[in-house]
């Protein structure tokens, strides 16, 4: 194989915000690189993304497969193989997988990418995409943008996830810029006709999605240029405004225009000076909790295994890059969120063995993380029939109400009933464990109580 070139197609944002399109996040991402092998045929490689988010589980253990057909239907490729997300620094990391085929000059075929737990096969996630041959005797290849290009030695080769000869190339699945380096790398080939040398100039445009130019870069020039060549290099674009963009690359010949074209996102600055300031201590007393606000038990599980920098990073995405701002008389999330986690943590401890248990990890405290403060507590320490107890009502929403006891004598209070449906062990209560007097309350406050029957 002589020269690779890339075409990328946007199957699915990535989870982290900033991503170039809306895109299905049940769906694998995939990237499609091609090569003109010869003047009529093309040689294609595939890359696609697998992590535990789009496995929805919290380890990044998978199966993945690849079938390629014609338009025909005809099954030209079928793989299936076993592999692990790999991990650094105590964060699980997104995988690259590859997959190769040739096709001829003027055909496409029909790539399908399928990714699904490991032995649980019916949980499959799909997508199909389609790819058609370079032109024949085409001139230019595809264009790569790129986090960074450069020359491959020893002590670089490692960083590369793209080699073409001597030149390494950064790839990601999605061109995200980040305004810290501010930094977009480009890379595409050069394939001048048999004894047609070519003169010209070579242009960067970056261009708004309406096609207003923003920006213009001279990126080279040819003269006389006779054989394949590869045409790479890299960009400041410090002080472009977030958003979605698009680069093209414009190749002005004396008898023609050859126009390459690629997306990419210039991503909003993280803030990350107040993570930055968070205790690893902090992490876990004050911050600890944010699994309860976590829909998703993956992410809730995939928390729990971050290095405390991978949970500063974690938190800055979930808090879209807030800081708390108590006293300027709104609340945000990460305001209420603090506020939430500072009465759990002072109210809801409780002991365990010889220490405690940290408020958010107890029943009412998880409760009243997800929920805010009680419309109203009934605590009764030493009713005349039953067990010690406590409820929460919330007036608002379906006027949900929540019965702790104390069945132990140790202060220990578990959730023994809720008309909450989302706490579906908790629906019918026992009088038996709590006694009547409780029972009493949860009407009183207008409950309908599902009573098991003895």
């Amino acid at each position: 194989m002589k020269y690779i070139s890339i075409l990328t197609v946007s199957v699915l944002a990535a989870a982290a915000a900033g991503a170039v399109a809306a895109q299905d996040p049940a769906q694998p991402v995939v990237t499609v690189y091609r090569v003109p092998e010869a003047d009529t045929t093309t040689i294609v490689e595939g890359v696609f993304r697998v992590d535990a988010g789009l496995l929805g589980t919290g380890s990044c253990d998978y199966a993945a497969e690849v079938t390629v057909r014609d338009a025909q239907g005809l099954g030209l490729l079928e793989d299936k193989w076993d592999a692990s997300c790999p991990s650094a620094n105590g964060v699980q990391l997104p995988a690259l997988e590859v997959f190769h085929f040739a096709m001829p000059a003027g055909s496409t075929f029909n790539v399908t990418v399928a990714v699904s737990p490991k032995g649980r096969p019916a949980e499959r996630h799909v997508k199909t995409i389609s790819v058609s041959a370079l032109p024949a005797y085409t001139m230019a290849s595809d264009l790569i943008l790129a986090k960074q290009v450069g020359f491959v030695d020893s002590a670089s080769s490692g960083k590369w996830t793209l080699r073409r000869g001597t030149i390494g190339i950064q790839t990601s699945s999605e061109a995200i810029i980040e305004p810290d380096s501010a930094q977009l790398a480009y890379y595409f080939e050069l394939y001048p006709r048999r004894g047609k040398p070519v003169t010209g100039t070579v242009t960067g445009i970056v261009r708004q999605q309406d096609g207003k130019d923003v920006t213009r870069f001279t990126l080279a020039s040819l003269n006389a240029v006779a054989d394949p060549r590869p045409i790479a290099g890299s960009v400041k674009l410090a002080g472009l405004v977030p958003g979605s963009y698009r680069f093209d690359v414009e190749v002005a010949l004396a008898d023609t225009t050859l126009t390459l074209s690629h997306p990419f996102q210039m991503a909003s600055p993280a803030l990350v000076s107040y993570w930055e300031s968070v205790s690893d201590q902090d992490l876990e007393e004050v911050y600890g909790s944010i699994v309860t606000w976590i829909t998703s038990k993956a992410e809730a599980d995939l928390y729990h295994t971050l290095s405390p920098g991978g949970k500063r990073a974690f938190l800055n995405r979930f808090f879209n890059g807030e800081s708390p701002t108590p006293n300027d008389g709104e609340e945000s999330a990460i305001d209420a969120f603090l506020e939430r986690s500072k009465v759990v943590r002072d109210r809801y401890a409780e002991r365990a063995g010889r220490g405690s248990q940290a408020g958010w990890l107890t029943d009412r405290g998880r409760i009243y993380m997800l929920h805010g403060a009680p419309t109203q507590v009934v605590t009764k320490q030493s009713p005349v029939n039953g067990k010690p107890y406590e409820i929460f009502y919330y007036a608002s929403g379906r006027g949900n109400v929540y019965l702790f006891a104390d069945e132990t004598g140790m202060r220990h209070y578990r959730l023994v009933y809720t008309n909450d449906p989302s706490e579906p062990e908790s629906q019918v209560l026992e009088t038996a464990r709590v006694g009547n007097d409780a029972l009493v309350d949860l009407q009183r406050l207008g409950a309908t109580v599902r009573i098991k029957q003895e």
